[in-house]
């Protein structure tokens, strides 16, 4: 079908509209089958015979669920059978229900569901857009409509009343008209009464504008989850928890749009109420009207630029089966993959269409039945049905009622506090409105960190959530005990923040705590209650204010405190399985199958292939692996862990050369030899680095790999003394042959032995380790006196009291300086061709928090502020060179001793960043010049003789010891040969996807770190998406998938790195290329390179392929 820019957003499809969507179920992909048991006894019983005969693959367990290929009808029927007796309902409709479920689940995320999730997520924006927007414009309306400031309150109380009436229309009339109208038509709905209410004529008028508004937005929560809950996957159900991540959004919006308009066109803060003139006070109607604007753009983008395909259930619930089929293809057709479901298969094991139509479609009267039979007395004895779940279901709806008051007797009036909390005197509106959206800035991170801590060991949801709560109250009493604008600022901000991660989790919680069956009924009500309570909150404001302006806020600290000290039951991740479905998971045993990544059967680790190739070859079973991951070094333990974590069932090893983990820290001995990155960022995500000091020495590099290796048992993954030669991608077999060379132990004589693998992971860096760079230096063969590289430190070197000539000027150099004149030597000079930038990190530069915040927190924020600094510093350096290289050479002249000459040995005559940037910890490479001991010249080498070295200046440099620190000899995979199929692939012709694979070579990732950033943070993101790949290929029955480039992208060829470095110029003639363009672009950001992982297509650039192995 030809891809059109606007489609009838009405139209009635067809099957026929999607052509080539359709597989037979017996070769399609499924999750979540029946047992194998159950399988079986739905076989007839020639059936059974032959399949007795037939080895059978163990079951492969990806993230999503179990994952199958191929099944029977009858094996389909008994499992819908199965749910459909534990729901308790079985009508055709039920049972037809269940299918397209099932179908939706087997064909996994997409486009499609990505798209609506971000549209749905605009519902959420709206709904909290509106809610602050009106809040925004009480002080504004008091003023110009002579209202006093308690009255105005019922502002908010017609905008409530509007978004209780409006979630309990649109959820049913959703029932009886259709999703697709409701889902457009209640932002259609805010958008035009938003605009309208821009221009309220007085403030009766603006209140029921107000009231209209909330009738449209009202709709959005309940109309835009059901729906989009009812095109997800089973497994991805909790996508519509990170929904609420929206939520913030709609704050920042308004509040920065508030701070834009309202304090530049609005009455000074000290006009008398009712004296402000329509022609002086437009502020608040630019504001409303640019909402109303932002909120119709919503309308159109998902009306005009998205094409919502109407609800399949709705279409089975009018009768409609041959358009809920078709719906189910146009899905598949948008998301690039196939469905096995027809209507023959829903007819079979739900009723003929012609016999059932009746049954199937719902009346009117029956929609509005089931829709109010959640709210029956039945429903609601399920949710008291024993003490657990009647004590949980009653402590989560007091919650969500005291919050639903506590949040707007804060939030809703937060202007009017702000404005008026001064005393006598008004605070400015330019101030009122610059905190509330400095507040809300602050506040949008609340979400996203709550992503984080949830997970967190002894923490979890419930830990989170608590803590989070009482956090926020006493921040907001905080509040209350000061006028000053800032003082109040530094609260707002803090209680934003904290607040939202208390909603974030909340809104995870509730819906899991549940038990399948009644989430719906629970979350339900309990977000009625909440909507309630807040219809109630502007009540409480209006007549408890006019006593004490302070009260509301007083009342709404120990509603937010109480919600804390409630008991409720802890959220274990490992129950998530149990309650995100309504029946149990159950295995499958398939048909034949191309093979994915093989799983362990029962608690052995043998891998598939070498259960059905090599069982009765005892010395096979360890040579046969799903992935191999070559290095143990950073990249190497990284890549583990993230295998081991999310891979289970996989069976990997470690391939190392060396004799133990670490490689470049275990190889790497020079004096003072430390990191260049902070360790908070080159640490491992899963095992925060605890040190204060983020630049730690090699020794304290390599405790932390042993003791991340030994803590999560990747150390019994590695073997050692084992150096990879060559590999081969076998095409028949679809997995690589090793080559390995094992030996270098005391009293044993290196051997060859071959593994076998399905996946490759080279986390080998691209240093040489065997053989360093040799700059053409000339004349150095004259030298008498020892000549030293530092890749190769000797161990016995004595350089105590000894002449020293250091030449380069690059991350080594800074490093051993100091630690050279920390050892004694006698005097060490610094030849450098051309200067260095090098910046000064402290190394003890706790924030003032710290001593008061728990362990977990600050390590989380460290990380978080590494990865950020760097890269917004970065880009200052890239778009604005020349300030960021007077910032540089000035900070570094402030370093330096008194009057030593900055220029020319520290002001480079590049940009900075087209080489790389040193660091050095609180500054001891510029301190060493201060020792009389540590010199820099900047020249360029005449010749080398016998006792030193003679500059073309004319200049001569005494030397015992030359040290050749003129940059790393750089080589690609490791050193390791690649062959396809016997043919060698020449690695400089081809091209990196994502930084991470090659075009030519399948199943073979290739982690490379970020020139301009910590090595671990691209060493991560690589290894997360090689785990992605995995899984993918094991859902849909992939055996391989290697990068494709397009011609015409070739023409946008650019270099994998952007320094210029001499080192890396030479080295980037062996290297593979990038492109300027899509997926081949080379990696400067850590943030787009996350979203790529999470969010990437795994379709543009990648060719996968099944072919049967036998």
């Amino acid at each position: 079908m030809a891809r059109t820019i606007f489609m009838n957003p009405f139209k009635k499809h067809s099957v026929d509209d999607f052509p080539g969507v359709h597989v037979p179920l017996d070769e399609s992909t499924h999750r979540g089958s029946i047992a194998p048991d159950h399988q079986r006894d739905s076989l007839t019983p020639s059936e059974k015979e032959a399949k007795d005969d037939k080895p059978t693959p163990p079951a492969s367990d990806a993230s999503s669920g179990v994952v199958n290929h191929g099944m029977t009808l009858a094996a389909l029927k008994a499992e819908i059978e199965s749910d459909i007796a534990a729901s308790g309902n079985d009508t055709p409709y039920d049972r037809k229900s269940k299918i397209i479920n099932k179908a939706l689940t087997d064909m996994g995320m997409g486009r499609y569901q990505w798209r609506l999730f971000v549209l749905a997520g605009c519902g959420w924006t709206a709904d909290n857009l509106w809610l602050q927007g009106v809040a925004l414009t009480l002080p504004q309306l008091s003023a110009e409509f002579g209202v006093s400031d308690t009255e105005v309150r019922y502002t908010t109380l017609a905008l409530f009343l509007g978004l209780c009436i409006g979630a309990s229309f649109w959820g049913t009339a959703s029932d009886i008209v259709g999703r697709r109208i409701a889902f457009n038509f209640t932002l259609f709905l805010a958008g035009v009464f938003g605009l309208a209410a821009g221009g309220g004529p007085n403030w009766i008028g603006t209140c029921a504008l107000y009231a209209c508004i909330g009738l449209g937005v009202g709709g959005n929560l309940p109309v835009d989850g059901a729906l989009f809950l009812e095109f997800l996957p089973q497994a991805s159900g909790n996508l519509l928890t990170l929904l609420s991540v929206f939520w913030p959004v709609g704050n920042l919006v308004a509040s920065l749009l508030a701070w834009a308009f309202i304090p530049n066109f609005s009455c000074p803060s000290s006009t008398p109420i009712g004296e402000c003139s329509m022609a002086d006070n437009w502020g608040w109607r630019y504001l409303i009207l640019s909402l109303g604007a932002i909120t119709f753009a919503m309308f159109i983008s998902r009306f005009f630029l998205f094409h919502l395909y109407e609800s399949p259930k709705f279409l089975l619930s009018r009768g409609r089966q041959a358009e809920a089929v078709a719906t189910v293809y146009g899905i598949a057709h948008c998301n690039k993959t196939h469905t096995w479901l027809t209507e023959d298969i829903l007819n079979h094991i739900g009723g003929d269409q012609e016999v059932t139509a009746e049954d199937v479609k719902l009346s009117n009267v029956e929609i509005i039945k089931r829709s109010i039979s959640r709210f029956s007395f039945s429903r609601f004895k399920i949710l008291f049905q024993d003490k657990k779940i009647g004590a949980t279901t009653a402590l989560l709806w007091f919650q969500w009622t005291t919050i639903g008051m506590a949040y707007p007797l804060f939030n809703a009036f937060l202007p009017q506090y702000l404005a008026n909390s001064g005393g006598e005197v008004q605070n400015d509106t330019n101030t009122v409105y610059r905190n509330y959206a400095i507040t809300a800035i602050v506040g949008v991170p609340g979400s996203i960190f709550a992503c984080f801590f949830v997970d967190m060991k002894y923490l979890g949801r419930k830990g989170t959530m608590a803590i989070a709560t009482v956090i926020t109250g006493i921040f907001v009493f905080l509040f209350t005990i000061s006028g000053d604008a800032d003082f109040q600022l530094a609260f707002t901000c803090l209680e934003a923040f904290f607040q939202n991660i208390m909603y974030g989790v909340l809104y995870a919680y509730t819906p899991e705590v549940f038990p399948a069956p009644i989430r719906g009924t629970g979350t339900g009500i309990s977000s009625f209650l909440n909507r309630v309570a807040g219809l109630c909150a502007p009540i409480v404001a209006i007549y408890a204010g006019d006593s004490n302006p302070k009260a509301p806020i007083y009342a709404s600290v120990p509603l937010v405190n109480l919600v804390m000290r409630l008991r409720l039951p802890r959220m274990d991740l490992s129950e998530l399985s149990t309650t995100g479905n309504s029946a149990p998971v159950r295995t499958a045993s398939s048909g034949k199958r191309a093979p994915g990544v093989a799983s362990h059967d029962g608690g052995g680790e043998t891998s598939e292939y070498a259960c059905q190739q090599g069982a009765n070859r005892p010395d096979m079973i360890d040579s046969y692996f799903d992935v191999l991951v070559i290095g143990s070094g950073l990249s190497g333990i990284n890549s583990a862990y993230r295998i081991q974590e999310s891979l289970p069932n996989a069976k990997f090893a470690v391939l190392e050369a060396r004799h133990e983990l670490g490689g470049t820290w275990s190889q790497f001995k020079y004096p003072g030899v430390r990191s260049d990155s902070d360790l908070h960022t080159l640490g491992f995500n899963f095992h925060p680095w605890r040190a204060k000091n983020p630049i730690a020495s090699g020794e304290s590099i390599m405790s932390y790999l042993q003791e991340t290796a030994h803590k999560f048992d990747l150390d019994k993954k590695i073997r050692y003394n084992h150096k990879v030669m060559a590999a081969d991608w076998r095409s028949d077999q679809q997995r690589w042959r090793v080559d390995v060379r094992v030996g270098n132990d005391v009293g044993r004589e290196p051997r060859r032995v071959v593994y076998w693998t399905k996946w490759l992971i080279m986390g080998t860096g691209y240093y040489n380790y065997d053989e360093p760079l040799h700059a053409n230096i000339p004349g150095i063969d004259n030298f008498q006196g020892k000549v030293v590289h530092p890749q190769f430190w000797p161990e016995d070197l004595d350089y105590k009291g000894k002449k020293m000539i250091v030449i380069g000027s690059g991350a080594t150099t800074v490093t051993l300086l100091p630690a050279l004149v920390d050892g004694g030597v006698g005097s060490v000079t610094q030849l450098q061709r051309s200067p260095s930038y090098v910046m000064s990190l402290a190394q003890d530069d706790a924030a003032w928090f710290e001593k008061y915040a728990p362990e977990w927190f600050i390590l989380r924020y460290k990380r978080f502020m590494f990865t950020l600094i760097p890269i917004l510093l970065y880009k200052l350096c890239i778009w604005f060179p020349f300030i960021a290289s007077k910032l540089l050479v000035k900070k570094a002249a402030a370093e330096l001793p008194p009057d030593f000459p900055v220029d020319p040995h520290f002001k480079p005559g590049y940009n900075p960043w087209q080489q790389r940037m040193c660091l050095c910890p609180d500054g001891d490479y510029f301190k060493a010049f201060s020792s009389g001991k540590a010199h820099i010249v900047t020249d360029t080498i005449k010749s080398v003789v016998s006792d030193g070295i003679e500059l073309n200046s004319g200049e001569k440099l005494d030397a015992d010891i030359i040290v050749t620190a003129t940059g790393l000899n750089m080589r690609f995979l490791g050193g390791m040969e690649a062959t396809v199929d016997g043919k060698k692939v020449d690695v400089s012709s081809q091209y990196m996807w994502r930084n991470s694979m090659l075009t030519s070579l399948p199943n073979l990732g290739n982690i490379i770190g970020y020139w301009n950033a910590s090595w671990t943070l691209g060493s991560d993101t690589a290894s997360r998406l090689f785990v992605r790949l995995i899984k993918h290929q094991q859902e849909h029955g992939y055996t391989s998938v290697m990068p494709v480039i397009d011609e015409k992208d070739k023409q946008k060829t650019v270099s994998a790195s952007p320094l210029n470095s001499t080192y890396v110029k030479n080295a980037m003639k062996k290297m593979p290329n990038c492109a300027d363009v899509g997926p081949w672009k080379p990696r400067d950001n850590w943030f787009a390179d996350n979203w790529g992982v999470v969010m990437g297509s795994l379709e543009e650039g990648l060719k996968w392929d099944k072919v049967a192995v036998e």
